[in-house]
């Protein structure tokens, strides 16, 4: 049987990927709220159902992808330096210590200049236990995006390409993907299927809006460069994972400690990467 032209056959899948993620949203969004796993807070609503449909959109995208190219045949723990000769512990503890340090003092930065301060009364019990989720949650992201970005994509693309445009290609794509966040969603939709399809035509046009997502994409593409450079240096996926879980762990815990006025400024967000402080920390970092 001919197969179709890569365009259509990507187009089709992508449509199978949008329409069930679409049509399964609202049933999942409201079991979970159901199940106490989401809140069922009016304000808090509309944010879980974006978070499902982000998910679902994962969840199917990969599945098709993963059944059509079979990433696993082409890596193994030795070559990504997970295990056995080729692995390197040693510089994972200090990467991930620099990358703390990097993200503290881009929030010094905040700080200084008057947009953050620290909750008051500090509320240690919530705090001691998002650092023990957030730690574990980040770890299992970074474990997951870094195998697929640079260990199979980055590594894949470096045999077709060279390892620059591989890194150039890839961090573009991890950050252009990174568009479709809750937390960049400006409006209202229906927690139905429809209301799924609007907030997916919103997330595309934020994409294309430079205004809107300009800051935020180049700052993620930097991010990319600076993971895809310690896989190369080191030739093992531990260091990246280090760099990555250590930096979304202090995005995701920071804003439990602090309260930020306003949101957004010239020197970014609470995404941190999305401004100056965050863009020449990230070129220091590429550099070494």
């Amino acid at each position: 049987m001919r197969r179709l032209p890569a365009p259509l056959e990507f187009l089709l899948w992508s449509g199978l990927v949008v329409g069930l993620s679409a049509a399964l949203t609202p049933t999942v969004h409201e079991t979970l709220v159901g199940l106490g796993w989401l809140s069922d807070e009016p304000e808090a609503q509309l944010g879980g159902f974006l978070r499902v449909l982000r998910r679902l959109l994962v969840l199917f995208g990969l599945t098709i992808l993963f059944w059509r190219l079979r990433p696993w045949r082409e890596t193994t723990l030795v070559g990504l330096g997970l295990r056995g000769e080729n692995a390197k512990q040693a510089p994972v503890w200090r990467a991930a210590l620099i990358t703390v340090l990097a993200t503290l003092v881009i929030l010094a930065i905040h700080a200084v200049s008057g947009w953050l301060e620290f909750e008051d009364p500090l509320r240690w019990e919530k705090i001691t236990r998002r650092c023990f989720t957030w730690a574990g949650r980040a770890l299992l992201l970074a474990l997951i995006e870094e195998w697929f970005f640079r260990g199979w994509l980055f590594r894949r693309w470096t045999r077709s390409f060279g390892a620059v445009r591989a890194a150039l290609l890839s961090s573009a794509i991890f950050g252009v993907i990174h568009a479709f966040r809750p937390s960049n969603f400006k409006g209202e939709v229906p927690l139905t299927s429809g209301g799924a399809l609007e907030a997916l035509q919103e997330w595309a046009l934020l994409a294309l809006d430079p205004t809107r997502f300009l800051p935020a994409a180049f700052g993620l593409f930097l991010f990319g460069l600076v993971l895809c450079a310690a896989m190369h240096r080191t030739r093992s996926l531990w260091t990246p994972i280090a760099i990555h879980a250590a930096g979304v762990w202090v995005v995701t815990l920071h804003p439990s400690i602090t309260n930020r006025w306003p949101k957004e400024s010239w020197a970014g967000s609470g995404q941190l990467l999305d401004g100056p402080p965050g863009w020449a920390l990230l070129l220091a970092g590429l550099y070494l």
